[in-house]
């Protein structure tokens, strides 16, 4: 049937492809010499349609002939027979169309198939075997290539040559280190006025994310000791599905933007950590980078970390997203700080509940499942009582055992010092799977600054360090896991990967108006950084050697 043609040309929106594109050459292919090149079956936010709004899915076609072809002479038919004008005009030689599906024409992304024809003959076809949304079936070279998978979307310009690494298109395209997103958020009404409230409201924004429009998100201000607020250059919460159920960002429904004025003048320390604790196995946020605009003023770059949600634990441990739960014992659910901690009774404010109860529940069911509130509770029962050998079995039955030695280690190779390591910046997961808890790191902002040793202050540090550090055999583990974390940290070249992202990023922290960071302050900390990712390492090692 022939429904309202939406299409534009070429160059409508930005690749996600990071690598250069082949040259076209061409195939044996359709008489006419037009092809289907890409198509995204599952659009949630690789493109805006025609509307500036929807986000419909998309097919890419592309003249390889020697001929201009009028495009009123071509239909898009998919699986079920609907059908759809492939465009107007002529599509001269070379040259690209995206064409939106509308009325009846949509695509399946779980399984379809989209035909090219003219005059009742098929002249090209691609197969849907079932992708994740976001994801292309696409040309692979560009032009010539079998139709292939991928996250790296090109509408209107070429495909490239190989496919991404993956079909996570928040991996591939978001938390990436070879693009600066542009986030345009706009306010409307009195919102920009109660953003700022004591209570730290989220309001309604419209924000456009790499020219991708979304009607409304909600926004709020985030942060300790780097809050600030309009005024200034805040941090910000972004939840897509606040206002509009169903929402997603490259498979994300929400991200955080820090502004890092505090503890990071290097802008990449968070990048580090995180990379080197998701390296050593640990359920570690992604990072990115984005530059930020409020009302069209300019509020220079933000580090993007991802939220400890269901998305991440999907990312970490597939299949356990809809009952994996998150929690965060530093903050009640009323917002109240209770520097919380398993074991109870520790030097500061004791947590009389272990749970949802007790601690700020971010992620899973409410109740949470029986057999995660047990491991919880067995867990504090543990760490308040000695570390005996039969104890220590006994926590690795309920608790990842690998995971947390894993994470001590990280703590110290990397210094985080406003983490666990002083009972404040830090989460637990518990397994919708086996009930087994995690430690996960968070707030790695202050990393690779001042190291502070191998031993863990018994007034100030996690129960479970200091209590493992009381017990020969776990305190030989752990030692020997600070011995492969340190050697990971110089196996995955972090000092060169900093120096990459601080020329990178250097004309973006330049021109940052809105940070109160002056040139010099950026040079010691990134001098300070560079020789810390050499010293701490080799410090941890001999420290245990």
């Amino acid at each position: 049937m022939s429904v309202p043609l939406l299409a534009v040309l070429a160059s409508c929106a930005p690749s996600d492809r990071p690598s250069t594109p082949s040259t076209p050459s061409t195939p044996s292919t359709p008489s006419l010499g037009v092809v289907i090149n890409e198509v995204v079956p599952g659009n949630q936010s690789t493109l805006t349609g025609p509307d500036g709004l929807a986000r419909p899915d998309w097919v890419e076609l592309l003249n390889i002939g020697e001929d201009a072809v009028d495009l009123a002479a071509l239909v898009l038919r998919n699986a079920a027979g609907d059908e759809q004008p492939a465009g107007t005009g002529r599509l001269a030689p070379g040259e690209r169309t995206v064409t939106f599906a509308a009325g009846a024409f949509s695509l399946d992304k779980d399984g379809d198939r989209v035909e090219l024809l003219a005059a009742d003959t098929v002249l090209d076809a691609v197969d849907i075997d079932g992708v994740p949304s976001d994801i292309a079936v696409a040309r692979l070279p560009d032009a010539t290539g079998a139709p292939t998978p991928t996250a790296w979307t090109s509408p209107g310009a070429p495909n490239g040559d190989t496919a991404s690494p993956t079909l996570d298109p928040a991996t591939e395209t978001w938390f990436t280190a070879s693009r600066v997103h542009e986030i345009r958020f706009g306010f409307a009404g009195s919102a920009r006025t109660e953003i700022d409230g004591v209570e730290r409201p989220e309001v309604p924004v419209t924000v456009t994310i790499d020219g991708v429009a979304y009607p409304e998100v909600g926004l709020s201000l985030k942060g300790g000791a780097s809050y600030q607020r309009m005024s200034g250059k805040p941090s910000f919460r972004v939840d897509l599905n606040a206002f509009v159920a169903g929402e997603r960002l490259r498979g994300l429904k929400a991200f955080n933007l820090h502004n890092t004025l505090v503890y990071d003048p290097t802008r990449v320390r968070d990048h580090l950590t995180y990379r080197l604790a998701r390296a050593a196995g640990l359920m570690a946020p992604r990072v990115g980078w984005a530059h930020v605009w409020c009302d069209g003023d300019d509020y220079g770059l933000y580090v993007v970390v991802e939220k400890h949600d269901d998305r991440m634990i999907a990312a970490r441990f597939p299949g356990s997203e809809d009952d994996g739960i998150v929690l965060e014992p530093n903050e009640a659910p009323d917002g109240s700080w209770i520097p919380g901690d398993f074991g109870g009774g520790d030097d500061f404010e004791p947590v009389e509940v272990v749970g949802p109860e007790g601690w700020d529940q971010e992620e899973g069911p409410v109740p949470p499942p029986a057999a995660a509130a047990a491991s919880l509770q067995r867990v504090d029962e543990l760490l308040a009582g000695p570390a005996t050998n039969g104890a220590v079995a006994a926590l690795w039955t309920v608790a990842d055992r690998d995971g947390l030695l894993s994470y001590l280690a990280w703590e110290v190779v990397a210094a985080h010092d406003d983490g666990y390591h002083v009972r404040n910046n830090w989460r637990v997961y518990v397994d919708g799977q086996d009930a087994r808890v995690h430690w996960v790191p968070s707030g790695a902002e202050w990393t690779w600054d001042a190291w502070p040793g191998l031993d863990w202050d018994p007034f100030g540090s996690g129960r479970a360090g200091v209590w493992c550090l009381e017990n020969d055999g776990c305190r030989r583990d752990y030692e020997a896991r600070v011995v492969e974390v340190a050697d990971l940290a110089d196996a995955l070249d972090l000092v060169g990967d900093f120096d990459t992202l601080s020329d990178w990023l250097d004309d973006e922290i330049a021109r940052d108006t809105r940070s109160p960071l002056t040139a010099s302050e950026v040079e010691a900390a990134r001098q300070l950084t560079r020789r810390n990712l050499v010293a701490f390492p080799e410090a941890a090692r001999a420290a245990v050697r």
